[in-house]
């Protein structure tokens, strides 16, 4: 984020405070405060096995809710092209300050957590929902729903992959149980 304000680039500065990478928040297609990264992707440099180096535009990344082409290929995001906009370092410094105080005030930064957990079904945005079934502050042995934002993850202590599996589990079982909807995650697991 220095680097945009320094220079006058405009257009990242939703992305400010976020835990991820840019080829993660690529392939996940992150988006908040109404910006996703379909919108200021102009194109995505690849490695792709057997290929080699290939560039993908945006179209060819096939972009939606949450996903990507990225998310089912065997593949490695080695840089992107970003489309941004010249404007006033202050005006940007300003911006990216006004996002983190945001994230301050609503969702547990400075704790050990791994972001958003499930994707927002089209009803109700997935925090309600889960503070609604009454698991906000909820812990499962060292994993814990924050209770500053619900749909958040917490590491309490030392919490194992198997806690914030089983974490994710019961909430989705919960949560299914009382309001007949079904929670997917936004993370991506790997077993």
């Amino acid at each position: 984020m220095a680097f945009i304000q320094k220079n006058g680039l405009s257009g990242l500065e939703f992305m400010a405070g976020v835990p991820a990478s840019l080829g993660g928040m690529i392939a996940m297609n992150f988006g908040c405060w109404d910006i996703c990264m379909n919108d200021i992707v102009h194109s995505v440099d690849l490695f792709i096995p057997n290929q080699g180096f290939v560039t993908y535009s945006n179209k060819q990344c096939h972009f939606g809710y949450r996903t990507s082409i990225f998310q089912t290929m065997d593949c490695l995001i080695m840089g992107a092209t970003l489309c941004v906009s010249v404007s006033d370092s202050m005006l940007i410094k300003k911006t990216i300050h006004r996002y983190v105080n945001e994230r301050l005030k609503k969702q547990p930064m400075r704790i050990a957590t791994f972001g958003s957990i499930f994707k927002n079904p089209s009803l109700s945005p997935a925090a309600t929902i889960i503070e609604n079934s009454g698991f906000k502050g909820y812990q499962l042995r060292e994993a814990k729903i924050s209770d500053k934002h619900a749909n958040f993850m917490e590491n309490t202590n030392h919490a194992s992959s198997q806690d914030a599996l089983d974490l994710i589990h019961f909430i989705q079982q919960n949560v299914y149980d009382s309001f007949k909807i079904q929670l997917n995650p936004e993370v991506h697991i790997f077993q």
